[in-house]
């Protein structure tokens, strides 16, 4: 959003304000680009364990859900000697189950496997079903089955919170190669209660628990940027840098590096967009926001301000409405432009023709020598009209190539 309110500022402002956000546009849409990279990276790796492990269990219909479902958040961490996978889900995407059904329920399918041999001997290894709203403690007595039981996978606890948007996947060796079929078998503790306990063994669990490993990998390499992208916490960047250089300062970046303008560079910076958060909300931020644009395309006169885009949809709209009435506003003024070369042109022309008797200044001519010409008059850089798009495309070939991409 802060890019596109941004770009969206740039179509309506005049060249020196242009200038002063050239370097941010490019450092926002860098910072962009990275994002979206490293989002695609984990998603191409995550994604196929993700698959891989709603196919391989029995409580197919909930991890098919979930795998369809689009992930709002992940962390994987170490806690003690678990591993801890924690995938949080867009709740609004689709069908997470409303009620997620008892394990029992869920390994129906499962049901003619035989119950393991020696279950006796089973029943310390493998962990009971249970909700967990704990960071890293397995189930206890204060966390009995439940409805909202998932899955247990090996020698730990997996399971949901009650919000049945959030999936824990925990053990100390998750890639173990012990395995068998999954199936359900009931014990009777020291309470007079049945219980339905989730064996994982040599069928489905390796492939399952190696997928388990796979996203665990996955997440843990996964740092997206964390630090907001604002020149102030960017001064270093080099590309940022030489954008200033070039937009600022006007000078070209040499290969030898920046030499005695690097402290220039800094001084140009902090005066531009300021030293912090405050400084930065100050000398630029907060004019960019509050500025006002067209709210339609036919109604140009009818205005809001900047800031009132706040969603992505919102401001590529506002975008496109401003680049809009800019192009309008640009090809009437070349329009006026062209008109009044005409003009200079005609008079230049009829100049040209009178003789020294007919030479006046009140025609707008003047005697020059032996020659009638037109009659100077005061002009803008050279050329007798403002020249807007000039300007324009002089900043647009000094900001990279992409750039000019995006403001086209």
């Amino acid at each position: 959003v802060p890019l596109l309110q941004l770009q969206t500022y740039y179509e309506q402002a005049d060249v020196d304000s242009q200038a002063k956000a050239i370097p941010l546009i490019n450092l926002l849409a860098k910072c962009d680009s990275k994002f979206m990279q490293s989002a695609k990276e984990f998603a191409d790796k995550a994604i196929p364990s993700v698959l891989t492990i709603a196919q391989g269990t029995a409580v197919n219909d909930v991890l098919a859900a979930t795998a369809k479902a689009k992930i709002k958040s992940a962390s994987a961490a170490q806690a003690a000697t678990r591993q801890q996978l924690k995938i949080e889900l867009d709740p609004e995407t689709p069908a997470i189950p409303a009620n997620l059904c008892m394990a029992a329920e869920a390994i129906t399918a499962s049901t003619e496997v035989p119950a393991p041999e020696n279950p006796d001997q089973i029943q310390p290894e493998y962990k009971k079903l249970a909700p967990d709203d704990t960071t890293a403690s397995p189930p206890s007595g204060e966390h009995p089955a439940a409805a909202t039981s998932i899955v247990c996978f090996g020698n730990s606890n997996c399971q949901t919170t009650n919000s049945q948007t959030h999936y824990e996947i925990r053990g100390k060796e998750l890639n173990t190669k012990k395995s068998i079929t999954l199936t359900t078998a009931a014990r009777k503790p020291t309470e007079p209660k049945s219980e339905t306990w989730l064996v994982i063994s040599d069928a489905q669990g390796s492939q399952t628990s190696h997928a388990l490993t796979d996203v665990y990998a996955a997440v843990a390499k996964y740092e997206p940027e964390t630090t907001p992208c604002w020149s102030f916490n960017k001064k270093t960047d080099q590309d940022f840098r030489d954008d200033v250089q070039r937009t600022l300062l006007g000078t070209e970046p040499t290969e030898e590096g920046e030499g005695d303008k690097a402290n220039e560079i800094n001084s140009m910076i902090d005066n531009t967009y300021g030293t912090d958060i405050k400084t930065f909300n100050e000398k630029f931020w907060n004019s960019i926001t509050g500025t006002n644009v067209a709210k339609s395309r036919r109604d140009t006169t009818s205005k809001t301000e900047i800031k009132s885009a706040t969603t992505a949809i919102a401001a590529v709209d506002m975008l496109g409405t401003t680049r809009a009435v800019s192009w309008g506003a640009r090809k009437k003024a070349a329009a006026v432009a062209k008109d009044t070369l005409k003009s200079q042109d005609k008079q230049k022309s009829e100049c040209e023709t009178k003789n020294k008797d007919q030479c006046k200044t009140e025609n707008g001519c003047e005697l020059k020598g032996e020659h009638c010409v037109e009659k100077d008059v005061v002009k803008v850089g050279g050329t007798g009209v403002t020249n807007i798009t000039v300007n324009n495309s002089f900043i647009i070939k000094k900001a990279p190539l992409w750039l000019a991409f995006l403001i086209l």
